[in-house]
């Protein structure tokens, strides 16, 4: 219903009132949005350290605030005096910066609250007087909050330009308006206000709460602005009108406690309108009741209700009389005890009081370093949140790393009922157990946080109510009272003897021993492990008799190894949390800084250089103790100033700075080294506290490498006691447990503890250091612990870095050691450096060890630093250093890469590893007498020319030569073992080129060379590959640019004997010319490009080459100057191989070969075959080449060319031809009859795409049968028939080789075939390519009289074991036998055998101990061939196994009287991502490599494996062996 809103008759005065109303209401409706902008002010200007007042603050004399009567006194800072506080000063700065005129209201704010009240912030744009005692926005009044958004700057922000255009202080100013409403209203003579002001309020009002920046999406704002509308057309209940009166009244009253003045008027009409509308209230009630009620139920109501009011009076006289009686029985006994409670009480107050301040003397400062104890900062100031886990213990003792712990009531509840009484919080020395319980006191003692302040989800151990339910706590350092066994001895004396003078002690225990009694108490106990029991006592922990259990809880720190003591019961223990250092490195990194760094360095450069310095170190582990964390940071900044303290910071000394630290806490005797007294490392020489305590050191440092070094391997960082007395006496234990060198942890079982080093690097500090004097345990200890794990030269990286600053003799010796172990590891797991064109994972790690060590021994000031590396993978960043290491090594460097690019600073200053400045670093590969893999990238790479006196400004310079001619007779080879070269992104000479082109032809084993990107004298090459192998050089380019001009100039005059070109373009015909011209040794040439005009034929004229290849680049050659092509191919008056493959058929072809004097001729076309469209000028063309006995010819299905007439007119005018091989599609009666009675010796007929379908039996029998001189056939099939075996029946062949379509050969027929083949009565060679096994292809084989067997294809898999054997072993004639697997079968060898050649693609050292046991076990002499891939095969998949499991296979044949080894050879792919890549050739030693040439060129089983293992699906095969083995009888030999 709504409510009539003229109280008054009076309108002037209605409206007045309903102007107070909406004051409120736009108030209300302000109050979110304010707060949430305030938070934000609050993050902008920061937040205090939240212990200084306003008053330290201030200067003084600062008006208005220091009004100074009196002299020396100050009413402002009574209390406080100005103090100093950079943090504080900051906030209040930007608190100033903020202020719209420059002047907050100081005396509003308690500076203290900064930290953590935003509002207390917001109050200093308050006006001046009136508001400190306002605690948050609500309490406010409208002209409070309406002077914040005017005062503080960051409104303007949230504000849009109609509530801020003209700016403040201008009248205009929308919000100024605003404001002055309030004042008008607050301050009116007449409290009345027109119908026209009262409009432009509520417009004025409503305009700001929908300004569009923010409020009018804000929830309040929009809420007001529908109160203001109802406010204004009278739509308000009488509920809400008279609630919003109410709290028109209640800002007036509040208005009153803040100084504000309205007037008189205002108060009594306000007063006025409250009455009336409560009387208006009251009459609408009782019409309403008049209205509802009968009159005989207000005659019953009245009954009733004298009834029960009767009966409440009776009721409440009885109790008045007993509660008088109660009542004063408890005043005479308050009476008695009033005065000692009441002395009691402030006794306990002044106790507490003076507590607080003993602990803020005492406890709020730490020292940041235990070697300088007066260096200690404020607790607040340095505090990180630790890192705390608590531990559970189970039944049978073993405890376990649960969850983490963030807050107190984690620590002190178990849950919400449950209070944990006995409270263990153990850690390693520096991790942070003390600087913990000092916060906890701190937070404790804090009494400037509000009692009922809210804890911050966000933040840790932030939960202070918790803690403050302890009335007291008592903080007690264990170590400050060795020898005492009660606590309430200790309090007395590091508390209350230190707190009151003598004559007060005894009074003050006594009121102690009262406290503990009836107050809640918390008694902290740091250090238990520091603590030491009186002689006679078997306490393991302090006395805390007279505490009750129900009133005191106790927090204990410790180390692990002492709550290891079998004494502390687990029962004993509540809750066990372990602190594990900090967990926010970074942040605490940055509180320590802002500490200790000058205010000229900028905080967050040098934080950021710090933290890159620990992760380049390798040290983020030691923010586990944040001890040792603070000595990193300390001992970086104080070598700031000194030179090139980033990269010659040395771990070393910070290592040696950590030992002193730690050593300090057992003995802090100083002592120092000197010329009577050296050290033993050089890093000794400058400490403090070592020499009184260094056969300590000593003996810790012995026990610290036996046991890094233990065979075994799990016992080498984690021990126990009866492995550490081994090594450490009891007392020299305890020296370590004291200095917290090790520490010592709990197990389930008793009688034994875990014992570890405090941190494994420090482990290895010592280790390394004991090595250090002691440098004959590398050869001693080290090599064979090297050898006994294959990773093991990577698990001791550290000690090796920590040697190289101690002794770089011995880390030279060692580093040795550890390159060899890496190149036999990796060698050993198929690791090849240039994989995908990266530098694999283990040698970059083992790299950036040397890399370390080399800087740790320079900053060290080490000299002879001769660290071993053979693997350099080398960069912009580890340029320098990696130079230095490799001139040292490179000599017997294996692979090198560079990736520089122009970009690096050419300047390159002197460095830790560089004595001089120098512009320009010089690789010198002349000496690499071993390197295998060689790449060089990008554009600051320069290629010195010998030729050339032209120098660079390129960072790297890479020497290919050095060699002076004239001052050397026999110069060594140049990269004798190079495999691999990849140049990329780089810029060289055409001189530079052909001087590696040259090098690469002198090589006995495969080398390729890729070239990406490559710039040659103006020509870029985009895409090449160079395969070379001895004088055998082919150049593949992938281009499409003119790249031929420069690629002569290359060639030029290089001892090449066979060259292959595949490029896009043949070009530039006298170079061309003058180019090949000058290769006087080139017997064999192959190009594959566009002869596109007739200059490259003129480029071949006149050479004397003996093989000649030519093709298009596409597939096909065009023929289109048989002029030009003529007179080149008869000047080649050597030449006696031509092979030519064409893109269509073409009568200047046959033109061009007419009458040459060539002995073989292979023609092809495109994809294959040609269609010969000009017959009559072929065979005219064939006839005129009077010396040719080869002639192979592919032609497309529908050639002409395979009339019977042409063929036989072909045949018969070449009447020298011995060899005839035709690939086509003739499958018909006119093929046969045009083979008839040809003199050839050699036939083969391949079938193109569907192969040779046989279905002329008869004529293919007649036509074979009189081929008389036939002695070797070759036929490819298509599907297997009857007919193939009748037409081979009776034939007089030597030879015989059978395939079908895809290389398989089905037989369903046996005895047709075995019928055939018995016939072959001169047959002593068969080759057949198989498809699968099966008993008819055995029975077919069974009983020949051959010689020579050849089964390939890899699908051959035995099913029927006796079938075969049986064959074999029926074939009594058979002395060699040639098979290719895919996987291996067991194979029966018949008792024949002389040769035995097994060619499989995947073998498994098992199974080549099986065959090798099978051929050690021949009756007569045998000659085997071996030769697989060293990798296994299962679902497809291919596994690679190294070849050193291999070898020790060749070790034991070697021991063999009867098996002699001729050849062992591994061969290594050497582009292991490229299934087409060459194979690189080592022999193993000792083995009689017979080094003649294999003739496995004509053995087709040997071809078919040789093409099985570079299908991209054997890519993993990455090690192929090669075996030649002489079986040799004891009865025979």
């Amino acid at each position: 219903m709504a409510a009539n809103t003229h109280l008054f008759g009076d309108k002037e005065t209605n409206n007045w009132l309903k102007a107070c109303i909406g004051l409120n209401v736009t108030k209300e409706g302000l109050a979110n949005f304010l707060c949430a902008e305030l938070q934000k002010v609050h993050t902008i200007v920061g937040r205090s350290c939240g212990n200084c007042p306003i008053e330290n603050l201030i200067q003084c004399p600062t008006n208005p605030y220091c009004n100074k009567r009196k002299r020396n006194y100050c009413p402002f800072h009574k209390s406080q005096k100005p103090q100093p506080c950079p943090i504080c000063d900051n906030v209040k700065h930007n608190i100033i910066l903020h202020h719209r005129y420059g002047g907050p209201s100081w005396r509003n704010t308690r500076a203290e609250k900064w930290a953590l009240n935003y509002w207390e912030i917001g109050k200093c744009y308050l006006p001046p007087d009136g508001y400190s005692s306002i605690s948050s926005v609500q309490e406010s009044d409208f002209n409070g909050v309406i002077s914040i958004m005017l005062n503080c700057l960051h409104f303007q922000t949230c504000l849009s330009p109609l509530c801020l255009s003209p700016p403040p202080p201008d009248k205009q100013c929308p919000l100024e308006k605003v404001r002055q409403i309030g004042r008008d209203v607050r301050h009116t003579s007449d409290c009345k206000v027109t119908d026209a002001d009262l409009q432009d309020y509520f417009k004025t009002l409503s305009t700001l709460l929908a300004d569009p920046q923010y409020l009018q999406h804000d929830p309040s704002a929009i809420i007001a602005c529908t109160r203001l509308s109802d406010l204004q057309n009278d739509r308000m209940s009488f509920e809400e009108l008279g609630k919003l009166l109410k709290e028109v009244n209640q800002t007036l009253e509040k208005a009153k406690k803040t100084g504000e003045r309205f007037s008189e008027i205002a108060k009594r009409t306000l007063s006025k309108h409250l009455q009336k509308l409560d009387a208006t209230n009251q009459l609408g009630l009782i019409r309403l009741k008049k209205k509802t009620t009968v009159g005989e139920q207000r005659l019953h109501s009245k009954t009733k209700f004298g009834e029960h009011r009767l009966e409440r009076k009776t009721q409440f006289g009885a109790q008045r009389i007993e509660s008088s009686v109660q009542h004063g029985i408890e005043r005479m006994q308050q009476a008695a005890n009033k005065t000692a409670q009441a002395d009691y009480e402030r006794d306990v107050a002044d106790f507490r009081r003076r507590l607080v301040e003993h602990y803020n003397d005492t406890s709020s400062n730490v020292p940041l370093s235990v070697l300088d104890q007066s260096l200690d900062k404020r607790i607040t100031d340095i505090y990180a949140t630790p890192k705390m886990h608590r531990f559970d213990i189970a039944s049978d003792g073993k405890r376990v790393k649960k969850d983490i712990v963030l807050t107190y009531k984690e620590l002190f509840y178990t849950d919400d009922t449950k209070s944990n009484r006995r409270v263990y919080v153990q850690g390693e020395p520096g991790s942070g157990k003390s600087t913990f319980a000092a916060k906890l006191v701190h937070d404790w003692c804090d009494e400037n946080r509000p009692s009922t302040a809210a804890p911050n989800k966000n933040a840790s151990f932030d939960d202070v109510l918790i803690i403050q339910n302890f009335q007291f706590i008592f903080f007690l350092s264990l170590g400050e009272s060795r020898g005492q066994t009660e606590v309430t001895h200790m309090i007395k004396q590091q508390i209350i003897d230190t707190m009151y003078s003598d004559e007060k002690r005894d009074v003050m225990y006594t009121l102690l021993l009262r406290i503990i009694e009836t107050e809640i108490c918390l008694v902290i106990c740091d250090g238990l492990d520091e603590w030491v029991a009186p002689d006679g006592s078997n306490l393991a922990e302090p006395s805390m008799a007279g505490f009750p259990k129900d009133k005191c809880a106790v927090l204990t720190t410790s180390r692990p190894w002492k709550l290891a003591d079998e004494r502390i019961k687990n029962s004993r223990i509540d809750i066990l949390v372990e602190i594990e250092g900090i967990s926010d490195s970074a942040t605490f990194s940055e509180r320590v800084l802002r500490c200790i760094l000058d205010k000229s360095k900028d905080l967050e450069t040098t934080a950021w250089e710090i933290r890159c310095f620990i992760v380049k170190r390798g040290l983020e582990s030691l923010s586990n103790s944040p001890m040792l964390y603070t000595l990193v940071i300390c001992t970086w900044v104080d070598t700031m100033e000194e030179e090139e303290h980033l990269n010659g910071s040395s771990l070393c000394a910070l290592y040696t700075t950590f030992l002193e630290s730690l050593c300090k806490k057992a003995n802090d005797t100083t002592g120092f080294f000197n010329d009577l007294n050296p050290p033993h490392v050089k890093c000794f020489s400058r400490t403090s506290y070592l020499r009184p305590i260094i056969q300590n050191v000593d003996v810790i440092s012995k026990a610290a490498f036996h046991l890094l070094f233990s065979p075994e391997k799990e016992k080498s960082i984690v021990f126990n006691d009866q492995e550490l007395s081994n090594y450490l006496t009891p007392s020299e234990q305890e020296f370590a447990l004291k200095a917290g060198l090790i520490s010592k942890r709990k197990t389930k079982r008793a009688l034994n503890s875990s014992i570890s080093f405090i941190h494994k690097s420090m482990q290895e500090f010592l280790a390394a250091y004991h090595i250090a004097h002691n440098a004959h345990l590398i050869d001693d200890v080290i090599s064979g612990y090297l050898g006994r794990y294959s990773d093991a030269y990577l698990d001791i990286s550290q000690v090796f870095i920590f040697l190289c600053g101690l002794n770089i003799p011995a880390a030279n010796k060692l580093s040795g050691i550890m390159n060899e172990q890496s190149c036999i590891m990796n060698e050993h797991n198929n690791i090849n450096m240039i994989d995908i064109k990266k530098i694999s994972y283990e040698y970059d790690t083992f790299q950036s060890i040397i890399e370390a060590g080399y800087t740790e021994a320079v900053s060290n000031d080490q000299t002879g630093i001769l660290l071993r590396l053979s693997h350099f993978d080398i960069d912009g960043d580890n340029l320098m250093v990696m130079n230095n290491i490799w001139r040292e090594n490179k000599s017997n460097a294996l692979a090198l890469k560079i990736h520089v690019d122009d970009e690096t600073d050419h300047a390159i200053h002197s460095s830790s590893t560089h004595s001089e400045p120098t512009s320009q670093v010089e690789f010198d590969l002349s000496s690499c007498l071993y390197l295998k893999d060689l790449v060089l990238s990008g554009s600051g790479i320069h290629l010195q020319d010998s030729s050339s006196s032209v120098s660079s400004t390129l960072p790297v310079c890479i020497v290919l030569n050095s060699a002076n001619p004239a001052k050397c007779a026999d110069p060594p080879p140049l990269l004798p073992c190079i495999e691999w070269i990849e140049l990329e992104y780089i810029t060289c000479s055409s001189t530079w080129l052909r001087s590696l082109f040259s090098t690469l032809l002198t090589l006995e084993q495969n080398a390729v060379c890729e070239l990406t990107e490559v710039s040659c004298q103006g020509t870029f090459i985009d895409s090449a590959t160079l395969l070379c192998l001895k004088k055998t050089l082919a150049y593949n380019s992938d281009s499409y640019l003119q790249e031929c001009n420069v690629l002569w100039e290359v060639l030029h005059g290089l001892n090449i004997k066979s060259l292959s070109l595949d490029t896009s373009v043949i070009n530039c015909a006298d170079m061309m010319s003058q180019s090949l011209s000058s290769l006087t040794h080139l017997d064999t040439l192959s190009i594959r490009g566009e002869f596109d005009d007739s200059g490259p034929w003129q480029g071949l004229h006149g050479l004397n080459i003996k093989s000649l290849s030519l093709s298009g680049q596409d597939g096909g050659l065009n023929v289109k100057y048989a002029d030009s092509i003529s007179q080149s191919l008869l000047s080649l008056t050597h030449l006696d191989t031509l092979s030519i493959e064409v893109g269509f058929d073409d009568s200047g072809l046959w033109q061009a070969l007419r009458g040459l004097n060539i002995i073989s001729l292979s023609l092809s076309g495109l994809y294959g075959g040609f269609s010969v469209d000009y017959a009559d000028s072929m065979s005219q063309s064939l006839s005129s080449l009077t010396h040719l006995d080869t002639l192979s010819i592919e032609v497309e299905d529908d050639s002409l060319f395979l009339s019977d007439t042409w063929v036989y007119n072909c045949a018969d005018r070449t009447s020298h031809l011995e060899t005839l091989s035709i690939r086509g599609f003739f499958d018909d009666s006119g093929l046969w009859q045009a083979l008839h009675g040809l003199n050839i010796k050699s036939l083969s007929l391949r079938g193109r795409y569907e192969k040779l379908n046989v279905n002329y039996a008869g004529s293919m029998s007649q036509s074979l049968l009189s081929l008389t001189h036939l002695d070797t056939l070759s036929i490819e099939v298509y599907v297997n028939s009857p007919g193939l075996w009748k037409a081979l029946h009776g034939l007089n062949i030597k030879s015989l080789s059978l395939s079908a379509w895809r290389g398989y050969l089905k037989e369903h027929n046996a005895d047709s075939m075995s019928q055939s083949l018995l016939s072959l009565t001169h047959l002593d060679t068969l080759s057949i390519e198989v498809n699968d096994d099966s008993p008819g292809l055995w029975k077919a084989l069974h009983g020949l009289n051959i010689k020579s067997l050849i089964l390939s294809d890899g699908y051959y898999n035995v099913k029927h074991a006796e079938t075969q054997a049986q064959s074999l072993s029926s074939l009594k004639q058979l002395e060699k036998l040639s098979i290719f697997l895919r996987t291996y079968i067991d194979i029966k060898l018949p008792q024949s055998l002389k040769y035995l050649n097994i060619y499989c693609v995947t073998l498994l050292p098992s199974e080549l101990h099986e065959l090798v046991g099978t051929l050690s076990a021949c009756t007569r002499t045998v000659e085997s061939k071996l030769e697989f891939g060293c990798a296994s095969f299962n679902d497809f998949r291919v596994k690679s196994i190294p070849p050193e499991e291999y070898i020790s296979i060749q070790q034991e044949l070697g021991t063999l009287n009867h098996v002699a080894v001729k050849r062992f050879r591994i061969l290594h792919r050497i582009c292991e991502y490229d299934a087409a890549s060459p194979w690189s050739v080592r022999g193993i030693g000792g083995v009689q490599d017979d080094n003649t040439d294999d003739d496995n060129v004509n053995d087709v089983a040997y071809k078919r494996f040789v093409t099985a293992t570079a299908d991209p699906t054997y890519l993993g095969i990455i090690n192929r062996i090669a075996m030649r083995l002489l079986i040799t009888p004891s009865s025979n030999s």
